[in-house]
């Protein structure tokens, strides 16, 4: 079985003499070599083949070793190329190193095995350029697919049951969110519904953001099958949320804002862990936050919450932000906190008006993950 070479190079060289040494050198090596004499032949050779790499003499008949270098490029090839010159060129091979070419060589060659070195450095970094671009395409596949999944496993929008409704918007910096919205009708009495937004971006918050998910959905599942109440009281539901993150070990941690709606009592019962901005109440025309605080879930094992219970008359809304919104507010707003408040007087109080006023879903370049839920009880239009 004839052996497989290392790699096919074109070696341009009008001298007849050195080109067979050469090539007796890089066959002897393992290397395939094609051997062409002047510029045209090559650039009509690279119309129709493809080489791993490009040996050329820069001074030759009708096309230089630049021409043969922006040849390459004009077919989008990504070739290395290594032009052989002498000292008196050096015009020339500063311009070739401007227009990127891989290494260059000055006769009267020491000898063959500078050569051999040469190509071998230029083929191994291409080699890196080529494994790199096909790690970036398969992370950017998985982070498309990611992506599809995680839009996918959102709730409907909005939902509306009786005299109340829900809307959301999760918008990820890059691909995958650390943001993660949900609400959960547990039975005819209660209703779940939370905002979360975890540590870092892409891939490793993503994974995060199922945990919670799953996390709150099998407490639910524990309250219809067993009577487990843990799922219905924030401070409990969050404590336990806590010690999971931190047991799983994910060097990740994660605000929350957990809300639980009691049908019968038209209460709302909330924990407040770590996230800013604080909920936002709307009614009677004035927006004002919530009351409550409490430490980041996962940063620690046993940490303990509180629950605020909020008994208003209907109507009212209730808004929810992870921080991504504050990095979509320019410089000119210099108290963020109450812009916040200013938009929700000011009428953005619906999905739609909050991402036209803060570019949510159209900012060029965002720096966060943004996620908004908003919960109405009644109808406050005036």
């Amino acid at each position: 079985m004839p052996k497989k070479s290392l790699a096919h190079i074109l070696l341009v060289d009008p001298d007849i003499i050195e080109r067979e040494s050469i090539v007796a050198f890089l066959e002897d090596t393992g290397y395939e070599v094609t051997t062409l004499s002047d510029g045209l032949e090559a650039i009509e050779w690279l119309e129709k083949n493809r080489t791993d790499i490009i040996v050329t003499e820069m001074s030759l008949d009708h096309y230089n070793g630049l021409d043969i270098l922006k040849k390459v490029q004009e077919l989008e090839e990504r070739t290395p190329l290594i032009v052989i010159t002498s000292s008196y060129e050096q015009d020339l091979v500063v311009e070739a190193m401007r227009l990127g070419v891989a290494d260059y060589l000055v006769k009267p060659l020491p000898d063959f095995a500078l050569i051999g070195a040469v190509i071998k450095q230029a083929l191994d970094h291409q080699k890196l350029i080529n494994e790199n671009e096909r790690f970036q395409q398969t992370l950017l596949e998985d982070q498309e697919a990611g992506s599809l999944v995680q839009a996918k496993s959102l709730a409907k929008r909005p939902h509306k049951n009786n005299d109340y409704e829900i809307d959301f918007l999760v918008q990820p910096m890059l691909y995958l969110s650390g943001d993660v919205v949900d609400y959960i009708e547990v039975d005819e009495q209660f209703l779940i519904f939370y905002l979360s937004d975890v540590s870092g971006h892409g891939s490793a918050a993503a994974f995060v953001t199922i945990l919670i998910k799953m996390f709150i959905r099998d407490a639910v599942q524990k309250y219809r099958m067993d009577g487990d109440r843990k799922a219905l009281n924030p401070d409990q539901m969050v404590k336990a949320l806590a010690e999971e993150v931190y047991t799983a070990r994910l060097d990740k941690y994660c605000t929350i804002l957990y809300f639980v709606y009691d049908k019968h009592l038209e209460e709302l019962r909330y924990t407040i862990a770590g996230n800013y901005p604080s909920p936002i109440v709307y009614q009677n025309g004035k927006a004002r936050y919530l009351e409550g605080k409490g430490f980041p879930v996962g940063i620690a094992q046993s940490l303990n919450y509180e629950t605020k219970i909020m008994e208003l008359k209907p109507p009212y809304e209730i808004f929810l932000f992870s921080d991504g919104i504050f990095e979509l507010m320019t410089g000119e707003f210099d108290d963020k906190d109450q812009c916040l408040l200013d938009a929700i007087e000011g009428g953005s109080r619906s999905i739609e008006t909050l991402n036209k006023t803060f570019k949510v879903t159209t900012a060029k370049e965002p720096l966060d993950d943004t996620a908004i839920m908003i919960f109405k009880k009644g109808t406050t239009d005036e």
